[in-house]
């Protein structure tokens, strides 16, 4: 129900593709007004009469009906708790960093526990 920011940023984007394929396409059709034949001409004026009330349903109604709809039947419960995903994965991020660190740790030690044996070894043979 709580949108984070980058599914905000998703649904401006798909805006903006929306737009984008809207006027692409009225353009294309644009082309057809220069057509001698009229059913042609008539096809274009309502395939952009269709296009823009798309257009302008998606953009303008279907949003405004779709917020209307959450705010009347969708009310949050005062005992739902809402916890941002971006925090929960930062932790977890956080810990697997640090049991990295702590097996590299691991490992440089044993290497290092390898060299010392070895050095140790040669003086004695020395």
């Amino acid at each position: 129900m709580y949108k984070t920011k980058q599914e905000n940023y998703q649904d401006l984007h798909a805006n903006d593709n929306i737009i984008t394929k809207t006027v692409s396409i009225s353009i294309g059709m644009a082309a057809l007004l220069f057509s001698a034949f009229m059913p042609v001409k008539v096809f274009e004026v309502l395939v952009t009469i269709t296009l823009t009330g798309c257009f302008l349903s998606l953009l303008l109604v279907i949003p405004a009906v779709r917020i209307w709809f959450l705010s009347k039947f969708m009310k949050p419960n005062e005992t739902d708790s809402y916890k941002p995903t971006g925090t929960i994965l930062s932790q977890q991020r956080i810990d697997i960093i640090k049991i990295m660190e702590e097996q590299e740790n691991h490992l440089i030690n044993q290497q290092i526990g390898k060299y010392s044996n070895i050095r140790q070894a040669q003086s004695a043979t020395e």
